[in-house]
């Protein structure tokens, strides 16, 4: 380098060093959610000792027709229950679950079902939740079970293997989308039902709830179910497809999950091939779970 360029270099240096340290200081105090201009980071982040307490509801209508006879029934259930976070082991957020309250009843002109929900109510399990909100490790939720009537003996770990939504795992900006695919397997003490679902997620805006900036998801999503029970020594085997759209909200500063709005349907069949019938239905869902604000 020749005299008069050090030179230059030279003179240069204070600036230089004042703007380095400037954005070395901006690097350091960036938040971690990053900015809505050039991508947000969304992820949970569930300090040591912080407790949140979700309240949801389920409600289903269903309609089938045998013989020219049309049987409705309606299946509403609610749950409330505590997330504590025992703080995080590497990207993974170590949590406890309680369950303060649970109800479930079926009602149709032929019968009704409440079964007695005392024995859920106060338990606990453990759950490892990763920043993108994959479910892992439900340590004792298969243990917290009760009894559903004919259908025998069911567990509660089905509603929470999939409770909360997974993220997109890279910045996103407003339009963004991404896909998920999800399993659900729900089993009781004469069958199990599977759920398949693919869903597109689209960061479509923003909306303060509760004091909180929240990012607003709309999704869209098909699926299937494909399910097998034996009552009375009679097989049933059930078929169908679904879809639906449902909003949710993400508190990004905070890092944690607030609210779940959602609307379905789903058609098809259920087969008992022992006497030839062929069942077919159809089934309206509407579900909601938000985070109780804090007094």
């Amino acid at each position: 380098m020749n005299k008069q360029k050090s030179i230059a270099w030279l003179m240069m240096a204070p600036l230089l060093l004042a703007l380095f340290m400037l954005t070395g200081c901006a690097t350091k105090t960036a938040p971690f959610w990053g900015d809505p201009q050039t991508g947000l980071i969304l992820q949970y982040q569930m300090p040591e000792g912080q407790k949140l307490t979700y309240d949801s509801w389920d409600k289903t209508h269903q309609v089938s027709e045998m013989m020219g006879m049309a049987i409705e029934v309606d299946i509403d259930s609610t749950n409330s229950f505590t997330v504590q976070s025992k703080g995080a082991e590497e990207d993974k957020n170590q949590l406890t679950i309680t369950i303060n309250d649970m109800s479930f009843k079926i009602q149709s002109v032929q019968a009704n079902l409440e079964p007695d929900m005392s024995q859920v109510i106060g338990k606990s399990f453990d759950m490892t939740l990763s920043h993108l909100g994959e479910e892992s490790e439900l340590k004792g939720a298969e243990e917290i079970t009760y009894e559903m009537g004919p259908e025998g003996t069911r567990s509660i770990a089905s509603s929470f293997k999939h409770i909360f939504p997974d993220l997109a795992g890279r910045p996103l900006k407003i339009g963004d989308t991404w896909k998920d695919e999800t399993t659900i397997n729900e089993k009781s003490g004469n069958g199990e039902t599977v759920i398949r679902i693919s869903e597109e997620n689209t960061l479509d805006g923003f909306e303060t709830i509760d004091d909180m900036e929240c990012v607003r998801i709309l999704s869209r999503y098909t699926g299937t179910l494909e399910g097998r029970a034996q009552q009375q020594g009679i097989e049933t085997i059930s078929t169908g497809d679904i879809q639906g759209t449902s909003t949710w909200y993400f508190a990004y500063k905070e890092g944690i999950f607030v609210k779940h709005t959602n609307k379905g349907t789903a058609e098809g069949k259920v087969d008992v091939p022992s006497q030839g019938l062929e069942i077919p239905f159809t089934r309206d869902t509407t579900s909601e779970i938000s985070l109780k604000k804090s007094n």
